[in-house]
C-alpha cells in the first residue's frame, strides 16, 4: 500500500473484519474502530453507502494524512493479528459458472451459435455440503427448463475470501470433459516451452 493506496477498499475490508476489532488494543486505532463499527458491509453489493477516507476524516477531525496512515495502519495490524491467531472464515458459497470459455468461443466460426451459446450461459450460487472436485460432472436439474445450461464439466475452481466468506467460483463446460482441459493446457505448455527456447537463441 503506497501513495495510490486504494482507501476505499482499505474501508471496506475493515469493515468486513470489524470483529476482529477486539484484537487490537492501541489507544490511537479506538476512535476509528468505534466509527467503523457503526457500518455494515452487503455481499455483492457495491456498497457505495460506507464513509470515503475524507468523510472519516472530517467526522473524526483529523488531518487527512493522519487519516489515511491509520486506516492502513489498521489493516496491518489486522493481518499481523493474524499470523498469531488465524482469522476465522464462518461461511462459504458455491458460485457455478455454466459457460462456454471465452477462448473457445473465439475459436467458433458459426456466430449465431455463439449468441445462443451466451444466453445459455447462467451464473448461479448454492450452499452445497460437498465441493465438486476438478473434472466431475456436476447437473442441475432445477434449470433444466429454464432454457439455461444445467449439467457440465468442471474445468476450474477459483477461491475468494471476502470478510468471513470463502466464495468457491466453479468454471463449468456444458459439454466438454476436463480432457479438453488438459488439451489446452497441454497445448499451452508446449507453447510456453518453445518461446523460452527462442529466447535462448535471440
Amino acid at each position: 500500500m503506497g501513495s495510490h493506496a486504494n482507501y476505499f477498499q482499505i474501508i471496506e475490508y475493515l469493515i468486513y473484519l470489524k470483529d476482529e476489532f477486539h484484537r487490537i488494543d492501541k489507544e490511537r486505532f479506538q476512535p476509528l474502530i468505534m466509527e467503523l463499527n457503526n457500518y455494515e458491509t452487503f455481499h455483492h453489493s457495491d456498497n457505495d453507502h460506507l464513509p470515503d477516507n475524507k468523510q472519516l476524516a472530517a467526522k473524526l477531525k483529523y488531518s487527512q494524512s493522519k487519516m489515511n496512515l491509520l486506516l492502513k495502519d489498521l489493516l496491518k495490524e489486522l493481518v499481523v493479528e493474524f499470523h498469531n491467531s488465524p482469522l476465522v472464515i464462518k461461511n462459504y458459497v458455491h458460485q457455478f459458472l455454466i459457460h462456454i470459455p471465452w477462448d473457445e468461443e473465439r475459436d467458433i466460426p458459426n456466430k449465431k451459435f455463439v449468441e445462443e451459446s451466451r444466453k445459455q450461459s447462467i451464473y448461479i450460487e448454492m450452499i452445497l455440503p460437498v465441493t465438486p472436485r476438478i473434472g466431475e460432472e456436476v447437473t442441475i436439474p432445477l434449470l433444466e427448463e429454464t432454457g439455461k445450461f444445467y449439467r457440465g464439466y468442471v474445468h476450474e475452481i477459483k477461491h475468494n475470501i471476502t470478510g468471513s466468506t470463502q466464495e468457491i467460483l466453479l468454471f463449468v463446460h456444458p459439454w466438454n470433459s476436463y480432457y479438453y482441459k488438459w488439451l489446452k493446457m497441454k497445448d499451452e505448455f508446449e507453447r510456453n516451452k518453445s518461446w523460452k527456447e527462442s529466447l535462448k537463441n535471440m
